[in-house]
């Protein structure tokens, strides 16, 4: 992960800094700026993953900072000494608002959750450059993290606010529901069958009934109502 971090006080950018070697976060530091008009040459030439932004920077804000360099895509996170901008930080987008004295935990926790954030864009958009049955996905569970090729998902089955996600060999119970994968996944490829599922129709052998077949006579539903959007979808 690339970090900026723009900050007016040279003593809290190297405790900053120091923060980050002690958490143990891959990360590298590309820039750093004690200004507002600093840090807009800087993010102008150095492409950065993450912004460390303060509130006060001298005379002028972050925020107005922010309204100078318009939209941008990094993930952005503000550590100040003010508590009473935490609605206005959260409004420009911020991911966190964390205030000093900064606490090592709470910023891992949240480089954390930019890093999930940013590479499930990176593979969001990996997936739009590709054919879809070439793309993958991130999966998230409790404990861990996949990557997984969307062409080895045979189906998706709702787990109350749980998914388990059947692949060629195995199950992966991701901590999303199932509406979540519907929308990330290519419509074109995987059909809501049922309430309960979501299969990839390139896997589908038979259908009998109100049920479709896969490999290993494994048993999908569908419900009644979806079924002739499901024969329809199937055939083209």
């Amino acid at each position: 992960m690339r970090i900026g971090i723009i900050e007016d006080e040279r003593n809290v950018r190297e405790g900053i800094k120091l923060i980050l070697e002690l958490i143990d976060f891959e990360n590298q530091v590309v820039f750093e700026a004690g200004s507002v008009q600093n840090g807009i040459k800087k993010l102008a030439s150095t492409k950065i993953d993450i912004l460390l932004l303060d509130i006060s920077l001298g005379k002028q804000t972050g925020f107005e900072l922010l309204e100078q360099i318009g939209e941008f895509q990094f993930q952005l996170i503000f550590i100040t000494a003010f508590e009473q901008f935490a609605l206005d930080a959260f409004k420009v987008n911020a991911l966190n608002y964390l205030l000093k004295p900064l606490n090592p935990n709470e910023l891992l926790k949240t480089l954390i959750r930019a890093r999930e954030l940013i590479l499930q864009k990176n593979i969001v958009n990996e997936n739009k450059n590709n054919s879809t049955t070439n793309g993958r996905i991130l999966i998230n569970t409790h404990q861990e993290q996949y990557i997984v090729d969307i062409s080895e998902i045979l189906f998706c089955k709702s787990d109350g606010a749980y998914t388990k996600i059947n692949t060629k060999g195995r199950v992966i119970l991701a901590s999303k529901n199932l509406k979540y994968f519907q929308e990330i996944l290519p419509e074109n490829i995987f059909l809501r069958t049922h309430h309960s599922f979501l299969v990839n129709k390139y896997f589908i052998l038979t259908i009998k009934g109100n049920f479709v077949y896969l490999e290993d006579n494994i048993k999908i539903p569908i419900s009644i109502r979806r079924k002739p959007q499901i024969l329809e979808d199937i055939r083209n």
